[in-house]
């Protein structure tokens, strides 16, 4: 599966992003139902969608990246909004956690102003399938602080401080920045959140990587406006044929769901944000093995 990018100024078009594969060692090596086709030697955790580095595959921009194209393009290809024209606003990610993520947490804009870096990281996640069972921490337990967090962490109890939700397919979890969290296995996760790979982790579960404590403390907040989003019913447009719902909206990004069984007009309104359109089927159930195939030209 590729990403899609949709323009209709200028000398842009539709352009068909290829996804940057990232080992992380609580992925998995089958991405199905996502990329069935896909053979991978290695854990992959995410698939970056929207990343600096990731290609386009048509037209006669194929190959070249997004970093070189947001710098040669500006507003016509990041919108308005953008605080740097010349650098792609929005970081689009496919997420497989076969194991528990470290606990973490990404600095909020004025935490990561601090440390010398442009902005922060807010995110958010929609669940696209979950196995029974599957869960999320997001934050801290009601009346934990900080300094309970850092002590449970040297003690190596960390989890039990933790908010943790239990999620299914259809959720849409908004994280800002500040909150302390991590996924559970079990579920495939799409991401979008602004341009950043800033990533404090606090635990690990003894794995050997690296603990980021001093800053990671720095940028955890106690009270954050972090948590599962009522999804609003749909718009239905052209007799039924569109259904459209708008499940977040923040600062620094909109993500809205279309269901569309005719053709569907995009890009008629000026450009504040880019338009990027990730194809998120409804996942099958255990019970209801598929395969989707390779969707690599989804977006006409």
């Amino acid at each position: 599966m590729a990403s899609g990018l949709f323009y209709r100024m200028g000398n842009l078009y539709p352009l068909l992003m290829q996804p940057g594969f990232d080992p992380r060692p609580w992925g998995t090596q089958d991405l199905s139902p996502i990329y069935p086709n896909h053979k991978f030697g290695e854990k992959i955790g995410e698939a970056w969608l929207t990343g600096d580095e990731c290609k386009v595959s048509n037209g006669p921009l194929a190959g070249k990246t997004l970093s070189q194209l947001s710098q040669q393009y500006q507003q016509e290809l990041v919108g308005d909004a953008a605080r740097d024209p010349k650098r792609f606003p929005l970081l689009l990610k496919f997420l497989f956690p076969h194991e528990k993520l470290s606990v973490q947490v990404h600095p909020d804009d004025a935490q990561a102003l601090r440390v010398g870096e442009p902005w922060g990281k807010t995110e958010c996640w929609y669940v696209a399938h979950a196995k029974p069972g599957s869960q999320i921490a997001l934050g801290l337990k009601p009346g934990i602080t900080a300094a309970q967090l850092e002590e449970a962490i040297h003690q190596t109890r960390a989890e039990e401080v933790l908010n943790w939700v239990n999620v299914y397919a259809g959720d849409m979890i908004y994280v800002a920045g500040g909150t302390v969290h991590t996924l559970g296995p079990g579920s495939i996760i799409v991401e979008t959140q602004q341009q950043s790979d800033m990533t404090y982790r606090l635990y690990d579960y003894g794995r050997p990587r690296e603990l980021h404590l001093k800053d990671g403390m720095a940028a955890v907040k106690e009270h954050v406006k972090s948590g599962k989003v009522i999804r609003p019913a749909p718009i239905e447009r052209e007799g039924g044929r569109i259904r459209f719902s708008r499940l977040v909206e923040a600062p620094y990004f909109a993500v809205e769901m279309f269901e569309c069984k005719t053709i569907a007009p995009f890009g008629e309104e000026p450009l504040r944000w880019p338009l990027v359109f990730a194809n998120v089927l409804q996942l099958p159930s255990q019970s209801q093995p598929a395969s989707f195939g390779d969707r690599e030209r989804w977006l006409r």
